[in-house]
């Protein structure tokens, strides 16, 4: 395994800048001085800030499948609210005509002859409209 660390730096003269560096191999450390210790400290510097950006991609990444997978948990928990609305809606609404059919049957019965038979005609007509209707509506 190769580390390298970068101790010290100067500037010698006819402006040479003068590095002074540790590179580690198999834990022995080497000092080595010269231009390409400032290079090679620039180069470690640029591989890190690489790292950086690909693990805070990789992240971001992540994070927006989450969102993602959540959105998609959150939609299909409303789907599934708004089914069981409508299913109560309908229920109500068919006990509502049901309701209103047997107020009317009970009316019709109080007649007698031809004026039954027209009451009970028109009670059922009305209820299979309003049968359709919710049918209609809530399909």
């Amino acid at each position: 395994a190769v580390r390298r660390q970068r101790h010290a730096a100067g500037v010698l003269e006819d402006r040479l800048l003068f590095a002074l560096g540790e590179i580690e191999i198999d834990e022995r450390p080497l000092l080595v001085a010269g231009p390409g210790a400032r290079q090679a400290a620039r180069q470690e510097a640029n591989e890190k800030v690489t790292d950086a950006r690909v693990e805070a991609a990789e992240k971001t990444a992540e994070a927006h499948r989450e969102v993602v997978e959540e959105a998609k948990d959150v939609a299909a928990a409303q789907d599934d609210a708004t089914e069981e609305v409508m299913d109560a809606n309908r229920e109500v609404a068919m006990a509502r005509i049901e309701g209103e059919y047997e107020v009317a049957s009970k009316r019709c019965e109080a007649l007698s002859g031809d004026a039954q038979s027209a009451c009970k005609a028109e009670a059922d007509a009305h209820f299979e409209r309003a049968k359709s209707r919710v049918e209609t509506r809530f399909n």
